[in-house]
């Protein structure tokens, strides 16, 4: 039985457990029926009250959906063969949490790989203020598309995929032998990571910064390891 209270301080975001279905009592409140759920979205200043039961013996991955995911807020629940006289809550279910940013670079690297096809976006601010994008595939980059600066960044949203928003700009191109700061100014973690290894900034939380000198000529494609349709290419002449 697990007691889910929402402290008004983060926005209502789903709470799920892997491989199980749970009751969910509603808002916390004995009266409500239970409700057979896989997912339960607990609201501000809101709670609910969660019952599982497992067959089988095992490690179950809970977590938030959303933004909290992303930056670590995942943990498991360590389900062990308990004897008759178990304790509920002591003995039958036991958490144990765990750092799961290296575990989503892990999985990201051996099985997400950049999209050569994917569209590629470029934000412009017009003369009112109003950002706007406009998209092309790899194969139309062109040099009026390419934006020459050493500064980047993580554009707010970009975690969303369908915002269309990225890394600004998505072409840049340097001398050799410069070197080009990224910041995230997004509210997630991302990173900024060599299509073909060489180079990582590994996870860069909101407001962080990445350097890289770029010594050769060449071009240079990257991508984020957490939202694999992220990807920038620095053109270093």
């Amino acid at each position: 039985r697990l007691y889910y209270v929402d402290m008004g301080a983060i926005p209502a975001y789903g709470f799920h457990i892997h491989g199980t279905i749970f009751d969910t009592i509603v808002s916390g409140i004995w009266a409500n029926e239970p409700i057979k759920t896989q997912t339960w979205e607990v609201g501000p200043g809101n709670a609910a009250i969660f019952e599982a039961t497992w067959k089988d013996a095992g490690r179950y991955l809970f977590h938030l959906h959303g933004v909290p995911e992303e930056k670590g807020t995942m943990s498991y629940f360590d389900v062990q063969d308990a004897p008759s006289n178990a304790i509920d809550g002591v003995d039958v279910a036991k958490t144990k949490s765990i750092y799961m940013w290296d575990w989503q670079k892990q999985v990201a690297d051996g099985l997400q790989k950049p999209d050569s096809n994917a569209q590629i976006t470029k934000t412009s601010t017009s003369p009112t203020g109003h950002q706007q994008h406009s998209f092309f595939t790899s194969e139309e980059i062109d040099d009026s598309k390419i934006v020459e600066t050493t500064l980047c960044e993580v554009e707010e949203g970009s975690a969303v995929k369908s915002s269309n928003r990225s890394y600004y700009p998505k072409i840049t191109q340097i001398n050799s032998g410069d070197t080009i700061t990224w910041t995230n100014k997004d509210i997630s973690v991302h990173t900024v990571t060599s299509s073909n290894d060489l180079f990582d900034s590994g996870m860069l939380m909101p407001g962080d910064t990445f350097e890289q000198t770029f010594e050769d000529v060449g071009l240079y494609e990257y991508y984020c390891t957490l939202h694999p349709w992220m990807t920038g290419t620095v053109k270093s002449i």
